[in-house]
């Protein structure tokens, strides 16, 4: 099995948000055709399928690079109230029944960091957005570094995320990019929100592209906001190294993610092929 990091030329993920062992299976055996990996929401699953044993029902049901997700959200986003403690627990579970990587979400073992920076000073350039969901809590940071280090001990991967809940220019997504990839992760992903405008959205272009050529870990960037869609759709080919999709949309996915089979065509056109050539040969 190829790494979840190693897809060429960048992961297009089918998430998937089931509440059963079966309906992931069936979930993924309906978009395996269009995808490149997946993204499971193990934290969707009902209670009684969080387990070792369905977690090699579905890792093992699935031949491609699989990143395991336990945010603290059923299928209909409400909280479910994990502690940091068992969310971690079930994160390593489901990489022990075959899951390539794990999401380890930036303010890990600071659940204050969620809700943005506590009382914090620094210097760094990220900091003047105030985004949610880092922690720069000293104690935090390094348990982070020593599950990331476990991980890959196991011959694993991570991927470090981070919604920030506010708009980051190029050059405070960098900074934080830089804060994170302190951490050793395998892929950062940070999502900005607030790209309402088309310069906006030729700035993520930009960002993509700054962060792809700056930092040593994959990167996966886009932006929500009115023109989010865009960037969401042309980062990647800008250097962001994700795209998120959903089959369809139904109850309990995101109607803001790209439609799998769709941009699986608009991936493997043969008119990209040019758009790729010219965007090397463009300055934004």
């Amino acid at each position: 099995m190829y790494r979840f990091s190693q897809v060429d030329p960048f992961m297009l993920a089918h998430v998937i948000r089931e509440t059963t062992a079966d309906d992931v299976i069936a979930e993924y055996e309906k978009g395996k055709s269009f995808s490149r990996g997946v993204d499971v929401h193990i934290s969707t699953l009902a209670p009684e399928y969080k387990n070792a044993r369905n977690f090699r029902r579905i890792f093992s049901s699935i031949d491609k690079p699989a990143l395991a997700i336990n945010y603290d959200a059923d299928k209909e986003f409400k909280k479910i109230g994990l502690s940091e403690d068992e969310r971690i627990e079930q994160l390593i579970a489901a990489l022990e029944a075959g899951a390539s990587a794990i999401d380890l979400q930036g303010f890990t073992f600071d659940p204050l960091g969620r809700d943005g920076l506590q009382n914090y000073d620094g210097k760094q350039a990220f900091v003047g957005a105030m985004p949610k969901e880092v922690t720069v809590n000293a104690n935090a940071v390094d348990k982070q570094t020593r599950l990331i280090e476990k991980v890959h001990s196991m011959g694993k991967e991570v991927l470090i995320s981070t919604h920030t809940g506010t708009y980051l220019n190029t050059e405070q997504a960098l900074s934080l990019a830089e804060f994170l990839q302190e951490r050793d992760p395998d892929i950062i992903k940070i999502v900005c929100t607030g790209c309402d405008t088309t310069e906006r959205a030729l700035e993520c272009l930009r960002t993509a592209a700054a962060l792809k050529e700056r930092i040593k870990s994959k990167v996966s960037f886009h932006s929500n906001g009115k023109k989010g869609y865009y960037t969401r759709l042309l980062c990647p080919l800008f250097g962001s190294y994700m795209a998120f999709c959903v089959r369809e949309y139904g109850v309990g996915y995101d109607v803001n993610q790209l439609q799998l089979e769709k941009s699986a065509e608009f991936y493997s056109s043969a008119a990209l092929e040019n758009i790729l050539e010219q965007i090397k040969e463009t300055e934004l």
